[in-house]
């Protein structure tokens, strides 16, 4: 295929303008056997045993409270061996789980070693309490923030402001 000067293919500009004008698009011609491919995608759709394989993009919680949560969380990182929370998750089919309890992290260490354990990527977080001036026993609004690690430097800040929090 013929590349334009930014080094994309002239046949994939040629389909995309195709589809923006709803013109039929080109059959490209391969030599893959079509009818492998349709058996192996009608097995695959068969294999989907949870309601969210059944998306193309899975669901991942992001804003969840654990047993940590105080007063507000119900779900348990680990019972025993077990653990309900990251075990329902997996028969879900989510691919992960964030860990968002109020106020604190005390969950957070529980949570990606038991997430490791059962194939699932944890991510971290913390909902936290905003108000305009920490230091007064009388704010006329109070917010939660909910925060999220993207890295090992993100994790780092969060555990930085939730002590911060807590002094």
């Amino acid at each position: 295929m013929e590349e334009n000067k930014d080094g994309i293919s002239r046949g994939l500009l040629d389909s995309i303008e195709d589809l923006l004008a709803d013109k039929p698009v080109k059959e490209a011609t391969s030599s893959i056997d079509t009818q492998k491919i349709d058996k192996s995608a009608n097995s695959q759709k068969e294999d989907k045993d949870s309601v969210y394989d059944r998306y193309e993009k899975p669901f991942v919680h992001l804003h969840l409270h654990s047993e940590y949560s105080l007063l507000d969380g119900l779900a348990r990182i680990t019972k025993g061996k077990k653990s309900p929370l990251l075990d329902a998750c997996k028969e879900l089919g989510m691919p992960g789980c964030a860990l968002t309890d109020h106020g604190n992290m005390f969950g957070a260490y529980t949570f990606y070693k038991a997430a490791n354990a059962r194939n699932l990527k944890p991510i971290i977080g913390c909902e936290f309490y905003t108000c305009e001036d920490m230091k007064s026993n009388v704010s006329a609004e109070r917010n939660h923030l909910v925060l999220i690690a993207k890295n090992n430097e993100g994790y780092k800040n969060l555990v930085k402001m939730d002590s911060l929090a807590y002094i």
